[in-house]
């Protein structure tokens, strides 16, 4: 069958027309299955108008499909591309389990293994390096550093560059301060570090484009420094000749966003009970290498 091309206006009735010329001949060839393509939005409002179109109330042959279910029907229908699609929840289910194993190893991340979101950033976050552009340039960079393949071609160019260093040496006997001499030198090669180099400018690379892509995520790093903010408010309340007490009384209520000097004489005897009960301020003398 060619390819036919319905023209007309919005409310024209193409599509009454071929829906009805598609039910006509899903009738007349019960043993052929139609295939009918529309967005997805529209899959279960075209299966309606189709059941009520056919005087049988039904569809038997006559298939509507999105372009995400025709791309399934393909994969299902092709053996050679059948293959089991890892949904979210598996993955997130592999790294619980390869975590749990390395947990006593996993200094950094043991912590937040039972932290809600913590195993679905991860999986977000390797899922995003493994299918960014420059990942398989890395794989195939770290084939080559681990198979030796680099290192053999780089030693070649090396003993090259060694032989007719050796041969100016000797028929010229120059100076080590000899620039040519000197630009043989440099050209030698370290293998190791070369390799290194190249596999690092990858991750490099890598890193920099999904930082750039989640620098206006919600749960970026804010840019106030907390650490800053906290030896900041230990400067402004500490000075040399300050009472220990007072000062540790002033670094909490800058701390709780409070103004010491409103604090009523009740509150401030309240608050220095409270926070005698630190050992900090029981002994605010550091008592480093006594027993």
């Amino acid at each position: 069958m060619s390819l036919h091309f319905i023209l007309g206006g919005s409310g024209s009735g193409k599509s009454t027309w071929l829906f009805k010329k598609i039910q006509k001949d899903a009738s007349e060839n019960p043993g052929i299955n139609y295939l009918v393509l529309v967005p997805d939005q529209f899959t279960l409002e075209t299966q309606k108008t189709l059941v009520s179109l056919n005087g049988n109330k039904g569809i038997l042959n006559i298939d509507v499909l999105s372009f995400h279910r025709l791309a399934y029907r393909a994969f299902e229908e092709v053996p050679a591309l059948r293959r089991t699609v890892l949904e979210d929840m598996g993955k997130i289910m592999i790294l619980y389990q390869v975590f749990s194993k390395k947990k006593k190893e996993m200094l950094y991340f043991k912590r937040g293994l039972k932290a809600a979101g913590f195993l679905d950033e991860c999986k977000s976050l390797l899922c995003e390096l493994a299918t960014h552009p420059d990942f398989p340039r890395l794989m195939a960079d770290l084939e080559i550093y681990v198979n030796g393949i680099a290192g053999k071609q780089v030693q070649s160019a090396n003993a090259i560059v060694d032989a007719v260093s050796t041969t100016i040496m000797k028929q010229h006997n120059p100076g080590l301060s000899d620039p040519q001499l000197r630009q043989l030198i440099a050209a030698h090669i370290d293998d190791d570090s070369f390799c290194r180099y190249v596999i690092q400018q990858d991750i490099n690379k890598i890193a920099l484009d999904l930082r750039e892509a989640h620098k206006d995520d919600f749960f970026s790093v804010p840019e106030d420094n907390p650490l800053e903010d906290f030896l900041q408010t230990a400067e402004e309340t500490a000075s040399p000749d300050s009472d220990p007490e007072q000062a540790a009384l002033a670094f909490i209520c800058k701390r709780l966003k409070l103004n010491l000097k409103k604090l009523s004489e009740e509150e401030k005897k309240w608050l220095k009970k409270i926070a005698q009960k630190s050992d900090l301020l029981k002994n605010p003398n550091p008592q480093r290498g006594r027993k």
